[in-house]
């Protein structure tokens, strides 16, 4: 995997975050968007309480399907959901 394409999905989660605030669809730090690339035993997903507006995509969290952190430096407090 290219690490270009992990920073790709990264920023593509952020753009959806923010076409989804400026839409009115989310309000504040509402809600979550998480996404993985074929092949990745892992997804990214939005950190908790940060505004969509703010993110860069080291702020972007790779949560495993255990509800690990395994990259990133802010935790999602829907991980223990992503193992459902």
């Amino acid at each position: 995997m290219i690490l270009d394409d992990k920073m790709l999905l990264k920023q593509s989660i952020i753009d959806m975050g923010v076409r989804l605030i400026r839409s009115g669809l989310v309000v504040g730090t509402a809600g979550n968007i998480s996404a993985r690339l074929p092949g990745m035993d892992y997804l990214y997903v939005t950190p908790s309480g940060m505004p969509y507006e703010t993110l860069v995509p080291d702020d972007i969290v790779g949560i495993d399907y255990e509800g690990n952190v395994v990259e990133g430096r802010r935790a999602n407090r829907s991980r223990p959901f992503w193992n459902q």
